[in-house]
């Protein structure tokens, strides 16, 4: 019977058993030591089947014997020649196989050789001797361990390390769903897995396994060609580590991992989980120098595995052949450069034109860790990840030269849309101050002779791929006076930062076009054709306007005020004006008009210095004179066409008490065409007789008409002139709306003398005239910004109308229309002011502007506002005339002021009138007569203040409406009327006075003294208001009277709501208010009014004889 006997060794060294296991393949060798002491013959042979390590200090020897066996003695066992007697355990004893376990009595070193011997064996219970067998290798049958688990990263991949208790073997390279792959998130397969997976997974056969022959093995993640994390990986596996026993990881005996032996822990560092993301495209034109993208430059937030980049995956553009190849300058870096195959995409022409894409087809975009770009769909590029930047240089692809509503111009087409700076050229951008070369755009092979001051053009059109250079249209820009040829020829572009594309590219100068598409320039100077100069505002006979006519449109912008002067006395600046914008046609109005009265054909002096700037055409081509651009008084001769004007007749105007035998003279402002004919030129009503020949006198400007009989005594006499048939040298025909237009009336003296034939005096009787206010006449309802229609009637001979509104009631008043025909209507559109209280005014006029009766609204009307317009200002609360005082006393000769009396100087003829005439200066810049001392007196107490002036001072003041009684002074009435009539202020209201009761208690016992006739002339200048009676009295009280208690000094002056106290006697003065109006009562009528805001000062609302 076979025995197998198995021997276990223990060794003290670790380190020179794991040597002697790796050399252990050397065969036992040796002699079969009989055993000793053996009672009988050998029975068979002790066979070794195996000599393993199998611990740190330990052997396993098994042997097998014929039969079976039982030993006790293992003297014939020894390692390396040294008998081994120290055995540890046992197994098999009493069978043919024998498993010893032993700790050897040597320490094998890495020289030992590593052999077991066994001489004999002897059966214990039989006492057979088994024959041993010689020099059987020792071999490795220890299971390595994992020593250590390392999770970091390695020259930018996530890496996991695994050191082993001894060296191991692997295949390295790409993974396999047994080896090294993570498809499933915190398991290695072949590895183990860790506690906390994680959850980053890689596609199969993506990783890379190394470290074969070795202690330490490597897995790199998503290494291998394609590899990538899966788009969900933000967490790395850790915790501790189990490994698995796999036939695919053992030690160089195929001994598999022991499983036994788990770290405790995982080893670990940050894996690079981050994805990339695209920082930039930009694409360009790298090739042809044609504005056709060729070329994309990708750059993203870390560095790229080219090998994960491929080519057939991108598209650059949409037209042609679109695919192409990648290229890179640094391997794998954060850059990389797709180039197409053929340059034959479309010309660019937006920001974003390259439609650079990646599909992800063969390969997915990943950083170099294999972390997939971070887009729409991870790991590949579509038209909605990235907003493309335009690195292509546009390209010029015309240049056109033209004309364009007036203007010389240049037209550049580029490829794309452009960015330039527009507005006024610039010394680099759109300047041509040198011929041929327009600045920062490039210049012509044949530059002509245009040039243009710096900052002179105008450049448009930036966002768009046209842009346009405007030549000399800026303010004060002309072309310099020797422009005669255009530029032409081929143009050669400029690379300029001024004019790039919407992406700052500048223009690529590779890129010319051969020719310029031309067309003529306008190089044509204009000339003057005309300045006519003329009495525009005023009708005062004075040049105050200067019209010039060119022989061309020219530019309204190079017409500036300040050049310009007209006249050479008073302010000779101006403003210039156009009916039409750039015609051909300017319009010059003097500032003030106080030229010098108009006395020659030629009197107007236009001049234009050209200091700021140069008169020129639309074009920019300079005013050819003799400096060009400028107007000197030899470059032009002007045309008359000033009016003349009446500036003084006799007898005057409104003049009483004339002679039946006065002759009719009449002054003009300048010399005249001496045909002065009875009815081709004037008339005289009542007509005294034949008329001799005209007398001319003062340079032909004063006519004197002689009668042959007399004017009838005491009779209204009116002269009336046809303006269209009497004319200046200039054939200018006479000023029919100037304020003396040689239409007036006078009244003759009465005749006192006596006779018999029942003479007597024959009287004048008032006609019958009105002015009535019919629409709108109160509680309409009006709208903002529409249309309402204003009506009137009128009875009795009025020239004309001025109308007016208010949205207070009447306190302040604003123009609508002047000089409006008397046709009883006129289409008003409302002002947009919101208002409750609104009143419309018609005030009736003679043809000498002489307001003759007016009207006004009964009651207030509305106005409501038109949402969609802006709000209109409401007018001003400045008296019911024509302007403030300021304006008034600009208007006025120098020396003279509103408020002024003047009259001519006595001229010791008793048989004129004209210097017996006191005029007041009102705030209309008018002269106003007081038709009789009796007016005169209701408003001055004496003749102190009265100023005398020569006649050409006075001439230049026009004539207003005669003075009326001051409201609240005086009453009034005419002979041919018994009705005594209070003045009430506003538009001169009169009120009649019902009985001598009401005037007893109205102005007390001695009312009489109060009442001074007027002309009938005179009459109709007054408005008509409501009967004062008695009873009225006794509740309310006329405007414009002077009141005080009994028993109070304090003096009241009567308003239409109220009454307002006069803060002082300086106060009462100054407004020419005079003690002997003041009427001393207590009736309840006046006491019983509202006190009002106190008369602390001078108040022209409260003085002004003209209104």
């Amino acid at each position: 019977m076979a025995y197998l006997q198995t021997v276990l060794f223990r060794r003290d060294r670790v380190v020179a058993l794991v040597t002697a296991c790796l050399v252990m393949t050397t065969l036992f060798v040796g002699a079969v030591t009989q055993f000793e002491n053996v009672p009988n013959a050998l029975a068979a042979a002790a066979t070794v089947v195996s000599a393993k390590v199998t611990g740190p200090t330990q052997f396993t020897v098994v042997y097998t014997v014929a039969v079976d066996a039982v030993f006790t003695n293992y003297s014939g066992l020894s390692i390396d020649g040294t008998p081994e007697t120290s055995v540890d355990s046992m197994t098999g004893t009493g069978t043919t196989t024998h498993v010893i376990t032993f700790t050897p009595n040597i320490a094998l070193t890495t020289a030992s050789t590593g052999v077991v011997d066994i001489a004999a064996l002897v059966d214990g219970g039989s006492g057979n001797t088994f024959a041993g067998q010689l020099a059987q290798a020792l071999t490795d049958g220890q299971a390595p361990t994992v020593t250590a688990v390392a999770r970091n990263t390695s020259g930018g991949y996530n890496i996991l390390t695994f050191t082993y208790s001894e060296n191991v073997a692997v295949t390295d390279g790409a993974s396999t769903a047994t080896k090294g792959d993570t498809t499933a998130a915190g398991t290695v397969a072949g590895f183990g897995s860790f506690a906390t997976p994680g959850d980053v997974t890689v596609p199969t056969l993506k990783n890379t396994v190394s470290g074969n022959g070795t202690a330490t093995l490597t897995v790199s993640i998503a290494t291998e060609a394609a590899g990538y994390m899966n788009t969900a990986s933000t967490t790395e596996p850790s915790g501790v580590f189990t490994p698995v026993a796999s036939a695919e990881v053992t030690d160089t005996a195929l001994n598999q991992v022991n499983i036994a032996g788990t770290p405790a822990s995982t080893q670990t560092a940050a894996w690079d989980l981050t994805k990339p993301t695209i920082t930039s495209v930009t694409v360009d034109d790298a090739a042809g120098d044609n504005g056709q993208i060729d070329e994309a430059v990708a750059v993203f937030s870390e560095n790229m595995r080219d090998a994960n980049i491929t080519d057939a995956d991108a598209t650059l553009g949409t037209a042609g052949t679109t695919t192409g190849a990648f290229t890179t300058v640094v391997a794998d870096d954060n850059t990389t450069i797709f180039d197409r195959t053929v340059d034959d995409n479309s010309v660019d022409t937006s920001t974003a034109a390259g439609s650079f894409l990646y599909s992800g087809a063969t390969t997915l975009m990943t950083d170099f860790a294999g972390n997939l770009l971070n887009t729409a769909v991870d790991g590949t590029i579509a038209a909605g990840d990235i907003g493309e930047t335009d690195g292509a240089e546009p390209i010029v692809t015309a240049v056109d030269r033209n004309t364009a509503v007036g203007y010389n111009r240049l037209t550049f087409t580029y490829s794309e849309n452009m960015t330039v700076a527009i507005g006024t050229s610039t010394a680099t951008k759109g300047d041509t101050t040198a011929a041929g070369t327009v600045a920062g755009f490039g210049s012509f092979a044949t530059p002509g002779d245009v040039t243009v001051p710096t900052t002179k053009n105008t450049v448009g059109g930036t966002g768009t791929a046209t842009i346009t250079v405007l030549i000399a249209n800026q303010n004060a820009g002309y072309m310099n006076t020797a422009s005669t040829t255009e530029p032409s020829g081929n143009f050669t572009p400029v690379a300029s930062a001024e004019v790039a594309d919407a992406a700052l590219n500048q223009v690529n100068i590779a890129n010319t076009p051969l020719s310029t598409t031309t067309s003529a320039w306008d190089l044509t100077k204009p000339t003057i054709t005309s300045v006519t100069v003329s009495d525009f505002v005023n009708n005062n006979g004075k040049i105050d306007r200067a019209v010039m006519v060119l022989s061309e449109a020219m530019r309204d912008s190079s017409l500036t005020n300040a050049n310009a002067t007209l006249g050479t006395s008073g302010t000779t600046t101006g403003t210039f004006t156009t009916d039409t914008a750039n015609d051909a046609t300017t319009t010059f109005n003097r500032t003030t008009d106080d030229n010098t009265v108009d006395t020659s054909t030629a009197a107007g002096s236009f001049l234009y210095s050209g200091a700021t700037t140069l008169v020129t055409d639309i074009a920019g081509n300079l005013l050819n004179t003799t400096t060009d651009g400028q107007i000197v008084a030899a470059d032009i001769v002007e045309t008359d066409g000033a009016q003349p004007i009446v500036t003084a007749i006799s007898p005057a105007s409104g003049a009483t008490a004339v002679s039946v035998t006065a002759n009719i003279v009449m002054t003009f402002s300048e010399a005249m065409q001496l045909d002065f004919d009875e009815a081709d030129e004037y008339a005289v009503a009542p007509d005294p007789g034949v008329f001799g020949a005209p007398v001319w006198s003062n340079g032909n400007k004063t006519v004197t008409l002689s009668h042959a009989g007399n004017f009838l005594y005491q009779q209204l006499t009116t002269v009336t002139t046809t303006a269209a048939n009497i004319e200046d040298v200039a054939s200018n025909n006479l000023n029919d709306a100037a304020a003396e237009d040689g239409d007036w009336s006078f009244t003759t003296a009465a005749n006192t003398g006596g006779g018999g034939g029942g003479g007597g005096t024959t009287y004048y009787s008032a006609p019958t005239t009105s002015c009535v206010l019919t629409s709108p006449n109160g509680n309409e309802i009006l709208t903002g910004g529409q249309t309402s229609q204003i009506t009137w009637t009128t009875q009795g001979t009025f020239y004309d109308v001025n109308l007016y509104y208010s949205v207070d009631g009447g306190n302040a008043w604003g123009l609508i229309a002047s000089g409006q025909a008397n046709d009883g209507t006129y289409s008003w559109t409302v002002p947009n002011t919101s208002t409750s209280n609104g009143k419309v005014r018609v005030d009736c006029r003679d043809s000498g502007g002489a307001e003759l009766a007016t009207d006004r609204s009964d009651s207030a009307f509305t106005i409501n506002l038109t949402g969609a317009l802006p709000i209109e200002s409401a007018p001003q609360a400045v008296p019911e005339g024509f302007m403030s005082r300021q304006d008034a006393n600009n208007e006025l000769p120098t020396g003279v002021l509103v408020d002024y009396l003047v009259k001519l100087p006595n001229d010791g003829d008793e048989t004129t009138f004209t210097d017996t005439t006191v005029y007041y200066v009102g705030l209309d810049a008018k002269r106003h007569p007081f038709p009789s001392a009796g007016v005169y007196f209701s408003w001055y107490a004496d003749f102190s203040g009265v100023k005398t002036m020569d006649m050409a001072t006075l001439s230049q003041i026009g004539i207003g409406t005669p003075v009326l009684v001051r409201p609240g002074s005086n009453w009034v009435k005419i002979q041919s009327d018994p009705k005594t009539y209070y003045v009430e202020p506003g538009s001169y209201v009169l009120r009649h006075i019902a009985d001598e009761a009401t005037a007893r208690m109205l102005g007390g016992s001695d009312w009489s003294s109060k009442v001074i006739d007027i002309e009938p002339t005179y009459f109709m200048q007054f408005g008509v208001g409501s009967t004062i009676t008695s009873e009225v009295l006794a509740t309310d009280w006329p405007k414009a009277s002077l009141m005080k208690a009994a028993d109070s000094p304090v003096i009241f002056y009567t308003t239409e709501s109220g009454k307002r106290p006069i803060g002082n006697m300086e106060t009462f003065e100054a407004n020419h208010f005079q003690t002997k109006y003041i009427e001393e009562n207590n009736f309840a009528g006046w006491l019983g009014l509202q006190v009002e805001s106190a008369v602390n000062g001078f108040e022209d609302a409260l003085f002004s004889l003209q209104f």
